[in-house]
């Protein structure tokens, strides 16, 4: 499982990577992403993300070790105004699968 800190000039799509499926149960990690995405998070259309303050990279390489571990997926990351979005590359399985 890849644990590489991510610089912000080499961030962009995840290119629909998975590393293993969903995990089915919630454990310490589930629940801290699953807390993450109800205070900053959202769906559209299928497509997951959080938000965080670009002032804040630890948060955001914290947010795509958990997506990497939680949900097995490489999230792509954007940078917006004065946030960073992290969230699906795709249409993924659901946590819930």
């Amino acid at each position: 499982m890849p644990s590489s800190i991510i610089a912000p000039s080499k961030i962009g799509k995840g290119k629909s990577i998975t590393y293993h499926p969903p995990k089915a149960i919630i454990d310490e990690q589930a629940a801290e992403l699953l807390g993450l995405h109800a205070g900053d998070g959202y769906i559209s259309c299928g497509v997951w993300g959080i938000r965080c303050n670009l002032n804040d990279e630890s948060s955001v390489q914290h947010i795509i070790e958990l997506a990497r571990n939680v949900l097995g997926v490489e999230p792509s990351v954007r940078i917006r105004k004065d946030t960073f979005t992290i969230r699906s590359g795709k249409n993924k399985q659901s946590i819930s699968s």
